[in-house]
């Protein structure tokens, strides 16, 4: 019953994307409206580093004289993950199912955190929201993305996360982020033989200034989508920087003072991650809002602000180390 259910939910995706993509006559067909609010098609965006195309040179395109990625680029990305969707439809299993599922996830990833700088790709956001679900309640492997993880009785959510999990998987991962990913609300509930699937790859943020958002990514893939306040008078800087420090109910340090949690001039909110201390990112991170309103608009000294409830959430998520892309 299970596996059909699976099987009845992937066949509306396949659908589903199906019907916006373009029809099965020209799989390599794209409506444009998925690729635009207005329904226009999308221009290359002039990145901060003159010229180069938002992405081009992140996502390994061309640089230096050759043609920078436009629309053909983006159906190409889509048409890829129709075809994806379509093999896992055809899949005699639904581990080799979710082997497709992936791809098409990755390559609609690709094309959505491309034209979400745009403000657009909203369609696309949708279908990776559904295969983000649908692969995350498989119990299946993905080969070489996750691997499974048998609770024993003497364990401890901690000492898996930050010593076993490093040695045995060469992966840290926090307490709050592998709960999240195996549907466990209360960690006081794991019984021994509970199955865990353990990502293999790491979380990376990016934040777009021109769009108030922050995307929270695995191995490179879209997964979640929070607001932001930024800097005001473009105090926010710019680059790619690494979560140093993480602190809940955070003091701060502000004109030679210390001010406490809990005051009212305290503008950190309940979490601090903050960036490692280089020239560009010193005193900069990321914290919460007594002021939820603020989110969305550009008024702070420079940090990247989020509403408490989602700072919590992401703070339970990421590991020190963690790098944050921050880009116009």
């Amino acid at each position: 019953m299970r596996y059909l259910l699976y099987l009845l939910i992937l066949i509306g995706i396949v659908y589903g994307a199906i019907s916006v993509f373009g029809g099965d006559d020209d799989p390599g067909a794209v409506d444009s409206t998925l690729l635009s609010a207005n329904g226009e098609a999308p221009q290359p965006v002039a990145a901060e580093s003159g010229g180069d195309p938002a992405g081009t040179r992140g996502a390994g395109g061309p640089a230096g004289g050759q043609a920078a990625p436009d629309v053909v680029s983006l159906e190409k990305l889509v048409a890829d993950a129709e075809a994806a969707l379509v093999r896992s439809k055809k899949a005699t299993t639904r581990a080799k199912a979710n082997v497709e599922l992936d791809a098409a996830r990755r390559a609609f990833s690709d094309a959505y955190l491309r034209l979400a700088i745009e403000g657009k790709g909203d369609a696309l956001r949708v279908r990776l929201d559904e295969l983000n679900d649908l692969l995350l309640d498989s119990e299946e492997v993905l080969p070489g993305k996750t691997a499974i993880y048998s609770f024993k009785a003497n364990d401890r959510l901690w000492t898996l996360c930050n010593k076993v999990f490093p040695k045995q998987y060469r992966v840290k991962v926090e307490p709050g982020f592998l709960l999240w990913l195996n549907g466990v609300a209360d960690a006081r509930r794991i019984r021994e033989g509970q199955i865990f699937k353990v990502p293999l790859e790491e979380l990376s943020l990016l934040v777009s200034k021109r769009r108030h958002k922050l995307w929270v990514l695995l191995g490179g893939v879209y997964l979640r989508e929070f607001p932001v306040g930024l800097g005001l008078n473009d105090k926010t800087p710019e680059g790619v920087f690494e979560v140093e420090t993480k602190i809940e109910k955070p003091d701060w340090y502000f004109d030679g003072r210390r001010i406490p949690y809990g005051s009212s001039e305290n503008p950190l909110g309940t979490r601090w991650l903050g960036f490692a201390n280089t020239r560009r990112a010193a005193g900069y991170g990321i914290h919460g809002t007594d002021e939820p309103d603020t989110v969305g608009t550009s008024v702070s000294q420079g940090c990247v602000r989020m509403r408490n409830r989602d700072v919590e959430e992401l703070f339970g998520w990421i590991p020190r180390g963690t790098k944050v892309t921050i880009r116009r």
